[in-house]
């Protein structure tokens, strides 16, 4: 049998058996802390962590409701935005529509006093053409008939001065014979007035004999439809016939003669 040995060091030792060696550990004692030395300061403690607990659980109460009500103002806060953010963007749209139509109303405004102002100005240039063609043709019967080369302001002048001239020989004209001429002046008048008159008198006529013409030449109109009736028709008596015979019998009628004189 194999002689062993024994080999000691710091924490373990070593045995030799033959060949084969076996490692060993040592044994030693741990000794651990102690943190409480007497059970009631484990109850004190728990006493104290629970009315840490108890003093947490209000403040996280309130923690929770501040929590919530911030909440329901975040949300009510945001949904407000968002409404006024649809108002804002309701109102910017109608804003720019109006600012189109009130751009496209200042255009058309702009095109009709553009219109406005050539067709006056082509009216006016008309108007001034129709008055020196009048006063041209008051200048040829008044003042010289003879064609000229006046302007529309020297014939208005020359008119004027013919004016001035007539109204002075009028002013020396005796005042017998002014009225003479006034009196003549009216029966002209008169008479072109009743010459009007009858020209109007004769027209009508002529028109109301073409009308008579072409209404008794025209084919007459047949009435179509249902003909009209009454809304009610009066309904006659009727006379109730008898069937029986109201001539007396000669019986009877010799009773009523011969009876009365008998008595």
């Amino acid at each position: 049998m194999a002689a062993g040995f024994r080999v000691q060091s710091g924490s373990s030792c070593v045995i030799q058996q033959g060949a084969h060696a076996v490692l060993c550990p040592r044994r030693h004692s741990v000794r651990k802390h102690q943190y409480f030395s007497d059970p009631q300061q484990l109850l004190d403690l728990m006493a104290e962590l629970t009315e840490q607990n108890l003093c947490l659980i209000p403040h996280s109460t309130r923690v929770d409701e501040t929590l919530q009500e911030l909440k329901q103002t975040i949300d009510a806060t945001w949904k407000k935005m968002i409404k006024d953010d649809e108002k804002l963007t309701l109102q910017v749209n109608d804003m720019e529509e109006r600012i189109r139509n009130e751009t496209e109303r200042a255009t058309l405004l702009k095109k009709k006093v553009e219109l406005h102002d050539s067709l006056k100005t082509q009216d006016q240039d008309i108007l001034l053409d129709a008055l020196g063609a009048k006063v041209t043709e008051v200048h040829r019967r008044c003042v010289d008939s003879r064609l000229t080369n006046l302007s529309t302001l020297e014939k208005l002048s020359s008119v004027e001065y013919r004016m001035t001239v007539v109204l002075e020989l009028i002013e020396n004209i005796p005042e017998e014979e002014l009225e003479t001429l006034r009196m003549i002046k009216d029966n002209e008048r008169k008479a072109r007035q009743r010459e009007e008159q009858l020209r109007l008198e004769m027209e009508r006529k002529i028109e109301m004999m073409k009308k008579c013409f072409r209404k008794s030449q025209g084919e007459s109109k047949k009435l179509t439809g249902r003909r009209l009736m009454p809304r009610c028709i009066p309904l006659g008596q009727k006379v109730k016939v008898s069937d029986e015979d109201n001539v007396p019998n000669e019986e009877e009628l010799h009773a009523f003669l011969f009876t009365s004189e008998d008595s």
